[in-house]
């Protein structure tokens, strides 16, 4: 049994940048990299590395969806919430 146990093995992880929204339901797995100030929409499957700072990415499988990051949804739902902003019917 030890044998098959490999301390020198590492599975390859997700690396994420700093500012980074996760929506709900995402999934994000291998050996990939999430640059800054990005946000992920909701249910997305992230498969491949986006390196392109401040955008929004979204779908199954995820791709470039705005050039609108982190900074942009996080004030706009805050403004939603506050009753600043009013969304389109």
């Amino acid at each position: 049994m030890e044998d098959e146990l490999r301390p020198d093995f590492v599975l390859p992880v997700p690396k994420i940048g700093n500012n980074v929204y996760i929506g709900p339901g995402v999934k994000i797995f291998g050996d990939i990299e999430i640059a800054d100030n990005i946000a992920i929409g909701a249910n997305s499957v992230v498969n491949k590395s986006f390196k392109e700072e401040g955008i929004t990415i979204a779908g199954v499988p995820a791709k470039k969806v705005s050039s609108e990051g982190f900074d942009k949804c996080y004030y706009k739902a805050t403004d939603i919430l506050r009753g600043f902003y009013k969304l389109p019917q």
